[in-house]
């Protein structure tokens, strides 16, 4: 017999009365992995790639076999490799064909496939009921991904929140800095806690990522590091935050307007948590309004170069974050332009067969 979960085939029906959702926005300034992780031209991988689909083809008829198992496996592994950019561009289309191939020659991990193709379309609409079939197919199998997914979907219809919370007093800070934000819950932290504790690597990394840009940077470097084993960019979050905490001190009474100033540097640049431009330049604001000179200098440079909309120019703000307002005429200071923290390139990234998964030394774009 086939193996496929009760109640699940190879192609979940849609839904006609549920709208696509839009497509996901994060209220933070995080840098994404980068989706190549092999080589494009690597002729080992490129020869892996063939012996698969020649597994995949030589399926036997009767499911349930050894040559049927295999050919599940390896459909699933070149899903894998498609979404990921193993051995060639990014392909998600061609990756959801794995996925549901995988499916239907009884793979039961396929089921994660198809719920994040299902929650970010892979190449076509989002399909929220799809993914929520698929997402309890996957409970049995691999309950702590199938929570996580389960929060990538409610953030999906979740409202956008650029920011976290008002100012309020932290154990560290960079000299001259008081403030730290402590904003509202993660919505659907939760279901992260719960993910995190089965031992989900993305939700270990999620958590890491609030509590870092809540300014609680030792839960965040505890996080990570929990994460690390088992993530490259867990392990490189961990560093970077590590080095971080190594230059924050505490301190006592900096002028409103230096503390200020030195708070929106930190979101500006991401020091000990993602950055975040929109609360960067509030902050700039507030500390003009302070009395903090820098300030003024720093915002005359973002508004100096506007996008073509009239708005903030995101990549000027990124080139910015090496600039030194500190002095007279601002010169660039490369010391300050930090790396920024990450996530996994895609919920599936830590399924990747271990020759296919990016170094730790190796930055992910």
């Amino acid at each position: 017999m086939q193996r496929l979960l009760p109640g699940v085939s190879g192609e979940p029906p849609r839904a006609s009365d549920e709208r696509p959702a839009p497509p996901f926005i994060s209220p933070l300034n995080v840098e994404p992995a980068g989706p190549h992780l092999a080589p494009t031209g690597d002729p080992v991988t490129q020869a892996e790639l063939a012996r698969l689909r020649a597994v995949v083809e030589r399926a036997p008829g009767t499911n349930g076999s050894r040559g049927s198992r295999d050919a599940a496996r390896a459909a699933w592994q070149l899903g894998l490799a498609e979404l990921h950019g193993v051995g060639g561009p990014v392909a998600p289309r061609e990756a959801q064909v794995w996925f549901t191939r995988a499916m239907r020659l009884g793979e039961p991990l396929a089921a994660a496939g198809l719920a994040w193709c299902a929650i970010d379309g892979c190449g076509g609409p989002p399909d929220l009921t799809a993914a929520r079939r698929w997402i309890a197919a996957l409970r049995p199998v691999d309950g702590s991904r199938a929570q996580y997914l389960e929060w990538l979907l409610e953030t999906r219809l979740a409202p956008l929140q650029l920011a976290r919370g008002a100012p309020s007093r932290g154990q560290h800070a960079l000299p001259g800095e008081t403030l730290a934000v402590d904003g509202a819950a993660l919505p659907g932290r939760s279901l992260l806690l719960a993910a995190a504790r089965g031992g989900s690597v993305q939700a270990a990394i999620e958590l890491g990522l609030d509590s870092a840009a809540r300014r609680h940077d030792r839960d965040a470097l505890e996080q990570f590091r929990a994460a690390a084993p088992r993530s490259s960019v867990a392990a490189s979050n961990a560093t970077i935050l590590a080095q971080r905490l190594a230059t924050l001190r505490p301190i006592t009474t900096p002028s409103a307007g230096g503390a200020t100033f030195a708070l929106a540097q930190r979101y500006h640049r991401g020091e000990g948590m993602p950055a975040n431009f929109t609360e960067a330049i509030r902050l700039y604001r507030l500390a003009q309004s302070q009395g903090s000179i820098p300030a003024r200098r720093m915002l005359e440079l973002v508004f100096s170069r506007p996008a073509p909309d009239g708005g903030i120019d995101i990549g000027w703000m990124q080139q910015l974050t090496g600039v030194d307002v500190t002095s007279e005429s601002p010169t660039v200071n490369p010391e300050g332009m930090q790396p920024l923290l990450r996530r996994e390139p895609t919920p599936l990234s830590d399924l990747l067969p271990q020759r296919w998964r990016p170094h730790a030394d190796r930055p992910l774009r």
